[in-house]
């Protein structure tokens, strides 16, 4: 009997495996394409929060080099203290979703003048955390003796890693959870102070199959609907916490008591911003249930005395 019950479960488990797949892949999609062929205008700014100190000593196009065309993206920097300024081409405009099939393609050719190193990143987007990730198309390049190397990613994969990563940090949250949409390419520059970096980009594309804008934004809040569930299941069990220590203050005195309160009205405003926000960060969990658990004993204490 036992052992049909387990088959039976696992039937179910499988199904519902199946059907969640089935649910995904059934998205509709719409075909993308992105192409940046840096002939006629500069599309590049900088991340000016996340950049160190530095000097630009030339930013445009340029017809010096070009790998199709008559001119390509120059980028000529000179750092002055941090590790690295990060370049990037927007595309948060387009609002486009990283899943079904996109892929990029690119040229970067690092100048021999540079002392430092040059990695192509794109920067992804998850809706409710408002965070993001960079992941890497190709790792640090130092010059490249004139060759324009031929830079691909799939940006699919790529983004499933850097989901998966994320929501580690979030308590309640795993990649399935979670959804992400195109930023910006990024272009990392590295160096210490005193660090030339001269690098050229040209014939970008982005090109693929995704979910039609509509149709994500209802995934999107399907995939998240758990997490909120699990967020007020744990928000819930602070605030049970807070009123059972709130009513043992009752045997104190008023001085210990108002002590005590205050510390546990600052819990309580901070499970309000919580709320309000709608996710828990890892540490936020760990620092709530120890100053809870704390206050328990801390109270327990005065009461035996």
């Amino acid at each position: 009997m036992l052992k049909k019950i387990l088959v039976v479960l696992g039937s179910v488990v499988f199904l519902f495996s199946v059907f969640k797949a089935i649910e995904a892949a059934e998205l509709p999609t719409e075909p993308f394409l992105y192409t940046q062929d840096f002939e006629e205008m500069d599309p590049v700014d900088f991340h000016t929060t996340c950049s160190a100190k530095h000097t630009v000593n030339f930013k445009g196009l340029t017809e010096e080099k070009a790998f199709s065309g008559k001119k390509s993206f120059k980028l000529d920097i000179t750092l002055h203290e941090g590790r690295y300024v990060i370049a990037l081409v927007p595309l948060h405009s387009k609002k486009v979703p990283i899943e079904g099939k996109l892929n990029f393609s690119g040229r970067v050719l690092v100048g021999e003048q540079s002392t430092g190193r040059v990695s192509l990143n794109f920067c992804n987007m998850v809706p409710y955390l408002r965070t993001g990730g960079a992941p890497m198309f190709v790792s640090k390049l130092g010059p490249t003796n004139g060759e324009w190397k031929l830079v691909e990613g799939d940006m699919v994969k790529l983004n499933k890693k850097s989901v998966n990563g994320i929501a580690k940090g979030f308590c309640g949250v795993t990649g399935d959870n979670l959804s992400a949409r195109l930023n910006s390419i990024f272009v990392y520059l590295y160096g210490k102070k005193g660090t030339r970096v001269v690098v050229y980009l040209d014939n970008f594309k982005i090109e693929g199959e995704v979910p039609t804008k509509e149709a994500y934004q209802e995934e999107i809040e399907r995939r998240w609907a758990p997490v909120k569930e699990r967020t007020e299941e744990k928000i819930l069990s602070w605030e049970k916490s807070l009123r059972e220590i709130y009513q043992s203050l009752d045997s104190l005195e008023e001085k210990k008591k108002k002590v005590f309160s205050e510390g546990l009205n600052s819990l309580a405003e901070e499970i309000t911003k919580i709320r309000k926000r709608g996710y828990i960060r890892i540490g936020e969990e760990k620092k709530m249930n120890a100053f809870i658990k704390e206050r328990k004993d801390e109270v327990k204490d005065e009461t035996v005395l």
